[in-house]
């Protein structure tokens, strides 16, 4: 089979070890979103810091980004100076500022909420700064509510760095970002978002309204495009505008490189994410015993993220027979066992109107629920006891993330 041939920008990224997002823009330049998420510590941030600040110089100054983050906790004055850092000294000992601005600036320092391009001498002494604009604006979700809304004209870039969140969004997240973007962004159209986010929860709310339903099954080193076609905006020949998303699935260039990774050679397995980028999954009890038919009891089914699981309540005795798996030291009760079985199903489910449904949308029918944990009946509360008392089995880790997604997602 032939190879795929590499192109001579991403031959750079192999050479140089790390991440180059300005490659992703040139490609992509049409684009109004950059979506990019990946392992830990592949260069994302350093990347799209060190193209930002580059634009903002060879602009003569004058095009800004807002740095954009999730808590008000994130955005402390001790964290903000922490942001720069990397530029400031590489992995090769070179300073990324210096480099992008000839020589002319070597430090970012932080002040009143904002960025500020500077130079300091050999003492560490501040001896000259780009005091006309900031290099950036800094942002909180959480304090969105606080940012003033006479607009921010000489904002060319969004950055929202740490996007995808390890637990629970905030209440009302996305509508807070959306505020955000309104607010910043006002009556124009220059403005370019980028996202940049680690691989460590795959159903995060953003792919989920940005409609990235192909990044389920995303490889590393591609980018997806999407296109929404917009009725209500139109171009100067009058025909309706589309906004084009660019989402990259970040892998790291050289993985060689990465010298960490000796620190988590054992168990490779469960180390995927932090050594090579695969979305963190945890891990789920599996199917133990042996059923027919006729030992399901209930049937119920969870429909997530156009994916469609059928749960089985299932009764069996616990002999050696019935058991999966089997060592010199199990220890069999003869008693019987009930328990849930939850697993994909691939078909439409025949009777929509019979069967308990658990989904997060709305809808009027009685057999429609939105939560397996605020049951309210009897069959609810069967089902939810189930869950409480960890005996539910999964197909794989991936339904097991799955349903456990769905019911920390409501």
């Amino acid at each position: 089979m032939a190879k795929k041939k590499i192109s001579k920008e991403h031959l750079k990224d192999i050479q140089d070890g790390y991440y180059n997002f300005e490659r992703l823009f040139n490609n992509y330049y049409d684009a109004l979103y950059f979506i990019i998420y990946g392992e830990r510590s592949n260069g994302k941030s350093y990347s799209i810091l060190k193209f930002l600040t580059k634009e903002f110089y060879e602009s003569h100054f004058t095009k800004s980004f807002a740095y954009l983050r999730r808590w008000k906790e994130d955005i402390t004055s001790t964290l903000m100076n922490q942001v720069f850092k990397s530029l400031k000294s590489n992995d090769l000992g070179k300073n990324a500022i210096e480099e992008v601005t000839k020589g002319e600036f070597n430090d970012v320092m932080v002040k009143d909420r904002c960025f500020w391009l500077c130079h300091r001498n050999d003492e560490g002494e501040l001896d000259r700064i780009v005091d006309s604009q900031p290099l950036g604006y800094i942002f909180s979700l959480a304090t969105s509510e606080r940012i003033k809304s006479t607009g921010y004209p000489d904002v060319w870039y969004i950055f929202f760095e740490e996007f995808i969140s390890e637990g629970l969004p905030m209440i009302n997240e996305f509508t807070k970002f959306r505020s955000v973007l309104s607010t910043i962004i006002r009556n124009d159209d220059k403005v370019k978002i980028i996202l940049a986010g680690n691989t460590i929860n795959k159903h995060n709310i953003y792919f989920n309204e940005f409609g990235l339903k192909k990044t389920k099954y995303q490889q590393p080193n591609t980018v997806d495009v999407y296109k929404y076609l917009d009725p209500d905006t139109i171009d100067e020949k009058g025909n309706p505008r589309t906004l084009k998303i660019a989402c990259e699935f970040a892998d790291f260039p050289n993985r060689k490189l990465k010298k960490s990774n000796i620190y988590f050679a054992f168990n490779r397995e469960k180390n995927k994410m932090i050594r090579n980028g695969a979305w963190d999954i945890g891990e789920y009890p599996h199917l133990e015993y042996y059923y027919k038919t006729s030992d399901i009891k209930l049937i119920y089914f969870i429909k997530f993220e156009d994916e469609l699981f059928q749960a089985e309540i299932i009764k069996v005795k616990d002999t050696k027979d019935s058991r999966i798996f089997n060592d010199d030291n199990s220890i069999y009760s003869n008693k019987p066992v009930i328990f849930t079985y939850i697993h994909k199903k691939t078909s439409d489910i025949k009777y929509p109107y019979k069967h308990i449904i658990f989904q997060h949308e709305f809808d009027s029918h009685d057999n429609i629920r939105q939560s397996i944990d605020n049951a309210y009946d009897d069959i609810g509360k069967f089902i939810r006891s189930f869950y409480i008392t960890n005996k539910v089995f999964y197909q794989d880790n991936i339904v097991g993330d799955m349903i456990n997604a769905f019911i920390g997602n409501i």
